[in-house]
């Protein structure tokens, strides 16, 4: 029994798990600028002290820029066409600026157009929007918290109400 016991007791715990990273969005000026660097010879581990990209991000990046049209034989100019964001998949969202800035117009009109909740807002919306592209609750607050509202509760001070 106390062997068992001593077993036991000198099994160590399992390490978390790593944490996984979400892929990193590097931005157009920092990919240029990798590309730069690498055109002109500068080792890989410089261009990583430089813009902070790993060794395998930097040759992709470099890839990618060749596939679009660079050539550093040709011209080593790196336009933004090089480094731009490719597009990406997905639904588009149906809170454009048009309808963001109607939903804070409507918000913020008055006393009373705060107190409104999400789904009293949507559906003053669909009454204005077409029927075939309706707006839910979920996405007034979504595009209410984009443009940095919060829930507030109205104050209400006693005896002076009616």
């Amino acid at each position: 029994m106390r062997e068992r016991q001593a077993r036991r007791s000198s099994i160590l715990p399992l390490p978390p798990p790593p944490i996984k990273k979400p892929h990193a969005k590097h931005d157009p000026a920092t990919r240029a600028q990798a590309i730069a660097l690498h055109t002109e010879g500068v080792p890989n581990s410089r261009i990583r002290e430089a813009t902070g990209l790993g060794r395998s991000t930097i040759k992709d990046i470099v890839k990618e820029a060749k596939a679009r049209g660079y050539d550093p034989e040709v011209s080593k100019t790196v336009t933004i066409a090089h480094v731009i964001d490719k597009p990406r998949s997905g639904r588009p969202c149906k809170g454009d600026e048009e309808t963001q800035q109607v939903i804070i117009e409507k918000v913020t009109l008055n006393r009373y157009g705060q107190e409104k909740g999400c789904e009293q807002i949507a559906n003053k919306l669909n009454e204005i929007r077409p029927l075939d592209n309706p707006i839910s609750a979920t996405t007034v607050w979504r595009l209410l918290r984009t443009a940095s509202f919060q829930k507030t509760k109205p104050t209400r001070k006693p005896g002076l109400s009616p």
